[in-house]
């Protein structure tokens, strides 16, 4: 029997493998109203850190360093920062709510982060 992955891993890869990419369009436009958001998950605390949906996408590493740098600064514990690659419209709203829905199940506090012109905020 091959050895079983940590669990806190299985979670966080169900988490994200719920939030499908951003289908390729047929003609290479730029598709409009996309957006994204990323998840933090502290396995200690039983906290999972949610952004907003974000519209200005810099890049999947750019975003989970910058939420990873403000939850440091923050001293909020976490153990990995995903950030699912962009959706359009209603897709993007489904995912981000799954996201949550699915660590409410797991028992996660849900912490909501807003980003503005300042970075990244708590929200209250």
């Amino acid at each position: 029997m091959p050895p079983r992955a940590p669990l806190p891993r299985l979670v966080l890869l169900a988490a994200l493998l719920a939030c499908p990419p951003l289908a390729a369009h047929a003609d290479d436009t730029e598709p409009k109203n996309i957006a994204f958001f990323c998840v933090a998950i502290s396995f200690q605390t039983h906290t999972a850190y949610i952004t907003e949906l974000l519209n200005d996408y810099p890049g999947k590493d750019d975003m989970e360093q910058k939420l990873g740098k403000f939850l440091d600064q923050e001293s909020l514990p976490y153990q990995n920062v995903q950030c699912p690659l962009p959706q359009e419209g209603s897709a993007a709203v489904m995912a981000w709510t799954e996201a949550e829905n699915f660590n409410r199940k797991l028992g996660n506090k849900i912490v909501r982060i807003s980003s503005g012109p300042q970075g990244f905020q708590v929200k209250p």
